[in-house]
């Protein structure tokens, strides 16, 4: 089994222009915008991949500023690579709004043949920044997507030559939704848009105008078992990825396996995926848009209670985090007590309807290959 960091291993000695963009770079480079560039580069820079990692070694950056662990090595192996180490990025930008809860990350890197590669940063772990991933299932047109307009549109204006968006997790649906709005003559550039499992969108973009016209040049990459990925509604051709991880860690990109320079690609989806994917559109349907962000909003509260500021935090000393959270939850109304409860039932509702459901589709399956072995043995 082998994943990015063997490619990078394999073919880091091939540039771009001896072998062209493919799959596994994307990924490589949607994967590319969660590193803590904020900390290595001054505003309006543009650096070479092989520097703005010879900064890294040199400076006092601590371990927890990367997100995932296979972070570090992966950063070393980009740098290090001829494929990618002398490539030049700029107009990194990182924003945090608690007050607009908007969590914002964005770089660009130069590719051969005059194009541009917009990666968009997913989900980190701040809990505002997964306050504005939950803000997707009631509203449209959260302040991370106008941002990512506005960032297209001035690279289109800015940059000649083809355009590439791409991203992983909320990335992807930034990517998509950039390459939907941006200007007409920066769309027009856009060559591909590539979302590595991203969420999807509520009824009113993908039945937009501005959807219709991107929705031909966006590829979608998802684990067997995505979670993430299948959230809200797709209109877009996809692919399913194997995955060494198992249920919603197939999220991380490093345990997507691949062969050469592709994945390796299995026919579906799991059942535990499609499960997932019908038991929270169910539950959307069930529950009405304002319910939906009194809930959350009032999770929200409860948790920026613990004065975490991380996800990572809540588990610091959860002794003190769940004495926090019980007492904020016994302060909350009675009202409010009684939608969280009721919004939560219909989720276990959903869930138990599509376990059931799969579990009668499972029996039928079993005694059609019963009754085909039994015509056979006559």
């Amino acid at each position: 089994m082998a994943n990015m960091l063997d490619y990078l291993k394999w073919r880091g000695d091939l540039s771009l222009e001896q072998d062209d963009l493919n799959e596994i770079d994307n990924l490589i480079l949607t994967r590319f915008s969660y590193l803590p560039f904020s900390k290595l580069m001054k505003e309006g820079e543009k650096l070479k991949i092989r520097t703005v990692y010879e900064r890294y070694e040199i400076s006092n950056i601590k371990r927890d500023s990367f997100l995932l662990k296979d972070d570090i090595p992966f950063f070393r192996a980009v740098a290090n690579s001829n494929r990618f180490g002398n490539l030049v990025i700029l107009k990194y930008e990182n924003k945090i709004s608690l007050k607009l809860e908007e969590q914002f990350a964005v770089v660009t890197i130069l590719l051969p043949k005059d194009t541009a590669f917009v990666s968009f940063c997913g989900t980190d772990d701040t809990i505002v920044g997964w306050k504005e991933n939950f803000n997707m299932s009631f509203k449209s047109h959260l302040p991370a997507q106008k941002d990512a307009v506005r960032y297209l549109n001035s690279i289109g204006e800015h940059y000649v030559g083809n355009i590439i968006v791409g991203g992983h997790s909320k990335g992807g649906n930034l990517a998509v939704y950039a390459a939907a709005f941006c200007k007409p003559e920066v769309q027009k550039r856009i060559v591909t848009v590539y979302s590595d499992d991203g969420p999807g969108f509520g009824d009113d973009i993908i039945e937009s105008k501005e959807y219709k016209q991107i929705v031909d040049r966006v590829v979608s990459y998802v684990p067997q078992s995505s979670v993430i990925g299948r959230l809200l509604l797709h209109e877009e051709k996809y692919y399913v990825v194997k995955s060494t991880q198992v249920g919603i860690l197939q999220h991380d990109p490093f345990s997507w396996q691949l062969e050469g320079k592709e994945f390796i690609k299995v026919q579906e989806l799991t059942n535990g995926s499609n499960v997932t994917e019908k038991t929270i559109k169910e539950w959307l349907e069930n529950v009405e848009p304002e319910r939906r962000e009194i809930f959350i909003d009032t999770l929200y509260d409860i948790l920026v209670a613990t004065n975490a500021k991380r996800v990572g935090d809540l588990g610091t000393n959860w002794i003190r985090t769940a004495s926090t959270l019980l007492k904020k939850y016994k302060g909350i109304d009675e009202e409010s007590k009684k939608l969280i409860n009721q919004t939560l039932e219909a989720l276990k509702k959903s869930a138990r309807n599509q376990i059931l459901e799969s579990f009668s589709q499972s029996k039928k399956k079993e005694k059609g290959k019963k009754k085909k072995i039994g015509i056979l043995s006559k």
